[in-house]
């Protein structure tokens, strides 16, 4: 069982803290929801036990005094994406967010996937989204997509078009 340490406290049992992060590193999630962050000290863990390519989603609303987001940054290693949702993980707005969020990395991930052509990943990751929130009445799902960043999606590269890098 790993002994854990973090430059912020971590308010598990250290215990069973211990056996989960050892059940994180064998599973080594792509995608992972962190709700209610507080101090930081198990998305320090998170972070830090990712694999390349993870995308970490944390949720909090910041209001116990406790704001480590500056040392966020530091913790997320390259090739490790986060997103920082800033709000009550009980609030349908923030709801809304987090769907919205998991829905785009979902969709981007399936589109390169996919091999969609950098042009027309925009437009399929759009539609993609659209489908996958539909079935939540409470999200106007033209008015959320209007809030998806296109800007971060990378192009393809020649290798990723299943030959070598001239073709």
């Amino acid at each position: 069982m790993t002994v854990v340490q973090s430059p912020v406290p971590i308010l598990q049992n250290s215990v069973e803290f211990a056996a989960m992060l050892d059940l994180y590193r064998a599973a080594a999630p792509k995608r992972v929801l962190e709700i209610g962050t507080y101090h930081g000290g198990t998305l320090y863990h998170w972070l830090q036990n990712a694999t390349d390519g993870a995308t970490i989603v944390t949720v909090d609303s910041y209001r116990t005094g406790v704001d480590n987001r500056d040392l966020y940054p530091h913790w997320t290693p390259d090739g490790v994406t986060l997103h920082v949702i800033d709000g009550d993980s009980r609030d349908p707005n923030t709801v809304a967010q987090v769907a919205l969020k998991e829905a785009t990395i979902a969709c981007k991930a399936e589109a390169r996937g996919k091999k969609v052509k950098w042009l027309a990943r925009r437009k399929y990751v759009y539609q993609c989204v659209a489908e996958a929130l539909k079935g939540r009445p409470s999200m106007d799902i033209w008015q959320l997509r209007k809030g998806v960043n296109m800007k971060g999606l990378q192009g393809q590269r020649p290798g990723e078009w299943g030959c070598d890098p001239m073709c």
